[in-house]
C-alpha cells in the first residue's frame, strides 16, 4: 500500500528481497526487502512487483505509480 503510490510503497511481512519490473519485464529496482520502498525515480506507469523469500515462495502484485 498505497496502490497507486507516488513516492513510496509499504510492504509488510517476512520476505528476504524486492524486485519492481515494468510491464515490458525490464527491472527498474532490486533491493534487499524494507517495509518501505522508494518509487520516486519510476515514471508513472504500471508495474510488476515481485516479493521474493529465501524459501523459494515468491508473491506478484500489480503497482500503478500515479503523480
Amino acid at each position: 500500500y498505497p496502490n497507486p503510490a507516488n513516492d513510496h510503497i509499504c510492504i509488510t511481512g517476512q520476505y528476504d528481497e524486492i524486485a519492481i519490473f515494468d510491464l515490458s519485464g525490464k527491472e527498474m529496482v532490486r533491493q534487499n526487502y524494507q517495509p518501505q520502498i522508494n518509487v520516486q525515480e519510476l515514471p508513472e506507469g504500471i508495474y510488476m512487483v515481485k516479493i521474493m523469500q529465501n524459501d523459494g515462495q515468491n508473491d506478484v502484485m500489480k503497482l500503478a505509480i500515479d503523480r
